[in-house]
């Protein structure tokens, strides 16, 4: 009965702590957007530098917590890690690999908080 409850407690932790940092992940998407959009000149890039510096310590805290990219681009259409939204013939890319990442995924040890968005060849 201990060792179940135990279990039961790092099972509820684990699953509290993905709760968690999927929310962080949906604010990192938006410092992105931002960033992707961001002046290069005058005021504007005085203030994209420090949203720059936000998303840089956002990662890092994600990184310390052992969140790690799922690695997509490139590799093998894979469910548990990609979700494919875009289908195209490609001539160089094998069919059913990944082309390109819309979204990034991203995982805690062996758990899958969030599966990549993914353009895969036909």
């Amino acid at each position: 009965y201990k060792k179940r409850q135990e279990r039961d407690q790092i099972e509820q932790y684990h699953t509290t702590l993905a709760r968690v940092l999927q929310r962080y992940l949906e604010v990192s998407d938006d410092l992105e957007r931002a960033l992707k959009a961001r002046p290069t000149e005058g005021e504007g890039a005085t203030w994209a530098e420090g949203v720059a510096a936000i998303q840089r310590k956002l990662l890092g805290f994600l990184e310390a917590e052992g969140v790690t990219p799922v690695l997509a681009e490139g590799q093998p259409f894979d469910p548990n890690f990609h979700e494919a939204v875009v289908q195209e013939s490609h001539d160089s890319i094998p069919s059913g690999h990944v082309v390109e990442v819309l979204r990034p995924g991203y995982k805690v040890k062996d758990r899958v908080l969030r599966t990549a968005l993914v353009k895969v060849a036909a």
